[in-house]
Formats: structure tokens, sequence, C-alpha cells
């Protein structure tokens, strides 16, 4: 790459980094994050917040810290690609040594990777971010299929019953408290039951067997 598209990239990354610095600077002092939460709240306690309003601050602000993260990731960027180009490697993919298209330098002018190799960073990057844990490989089941009664209509108690009984016992009767979260949360059947005849007392069966016992003698001729 000769110096004149060398100086024409530094130009384009310099430019870049004081709009990020700039963009720190912002997101820092918009969202308060360099005092503490309470400091921001100017409370002594939340103990008499509600939850709700508490989580809405607190969402705002790690809203406000991941874009800060993502301007200093950005920043380092840079500053590697200016680096780069002192060291006359601008340009050139750090994984594969292959040149990078200049299409894709006037788009991301801080990309150490070419299209291709950036494509295979992403996938292992992914892989490696929604791992799961090595027990899942000893206990597949646990709770992650948990909802056993479409594969087995013997199963007397399995991990779907275990979270509606929890549901069950964190139940209140207080309307103000009640949000629809619960709604068909439950089966319909009673807790211990296994079929749905399991739910018909003996009391209702003997009601049952008199009421029908009534209906034969009126119809006797």
């Amino acid at each position: 790459m000769d110096k004149s598209t060398l100086e024409h990239y530094k130009q384009k990354l310099l430019s870049l980094k004081g709009d990020y610095e700039q963009l720190e600077k912002s997101i820092t002092s918009s969202n308060d994050l360099e005092i503490s939460e309470r400091e921001e709240y100017e409370e002594l306690s939340f103990y008499d917040n509600h939850p709700a309003d508490l989580g809405a601050e607190m969402y705002l602000r790690e809203m406000g810290y991941a874009k800060l993260d993502n301007a200093k990731n950005t920043l380092n960027l840079i500053n590697d690609a200016l680096k780069r180009i002192d060291d006359n490697t601008y340009g050139i993919c750090r994984i594969c040594g292959k040149i990078i298209d200049k299409e894709r330098l006037e788009a991301i002018p801080y990309s150490p990777y070419c299209i291709e190799c950036e494509k295979k960073h992403e996938k292992l990057e992914a892989e490696n971010t929604n791992f799961r844990p090595p027990e899942e490989i000893i206990f597949p089941h646990s709770f992650g299929d948990i909802d056993l009664d479409y594969k087995d209509e013997n199963v007397e108690f399995d991990g779907e019953d275990t979270y509606q009984a929890l549901e069950r016992f964190n139940k209140t009767n207080d309307p103000s408290l009640q949000t629809g979260d619960q709604t068909e949360m439950w089966d319909d059947v009673q807790s211990g039951t296994v079929e749905s005849t399991d739910n018909i007392s003996s009391i209702y069966y003997k009601k049952l067997l008199e009421d029908e016992e009534d209906d034969n003698k009126k119809n006797e001729p």
C-alpha cells in the first residue's frame, strides 16, 4: 500500500477516533456513569422504592455501560489500526495474511481481518459465547426438558409439575398483587392427581349413583 493511500486511511482513522472519544465522554456524562447508583438517585435508602422502578433505572444504566463498552472497544481497534500503519502492516489480514479489500477498509478502516476470516472469527465467538455447561452431557435432561407429559403419559410428577407446585406456593389472593402473569400457568388437574378421574370424589360419585338410581325408578312402568 503506497504512502498516499496509507495517509488517506490514517486521516480517516483519526477522524473516527475523535468522534468515538467524544461519544465516550457523552455517554459517560449523560448516563452519570462516573458516580455510583446510590449517588445518582440521591437517596440514602432504596427501601421505599418499588422494585419495578429500580429495575427500570438499572436497565437504563446497564444500557449506558453497554454503549460505553462498545465505544471503548472500537477505540481500541482504531488505535490498533493506527499502530499497524506505523508498522507498515496495515491492510493485511492478521489471520491469513492476505490483503484486505479496499471496499472493506473504506467501510471499516479499523478492521484487522479480511471478510472471510471475519466470518470465521464471528462464528467462533458465537460458539464460545453460547456454550452450555459440561454437566448437561452427564445430566442431559434436568430441567432443560421439564415437560415430559407429551413423551410418556405415565409420568406422575415431572419438572413442569415441580414448577407449578412452587408457583402455587407463592400464589397470593390479593388482587392488587396479581398482574396476570400466572394466566394458564397451571394444569387444570389438582395437585397429587395423575388421571382426570382422580379428581372425582367418593361423595360426588355416590351422588351420581343415587341420581342414576332415582332416574331408573322414575322410568319404571
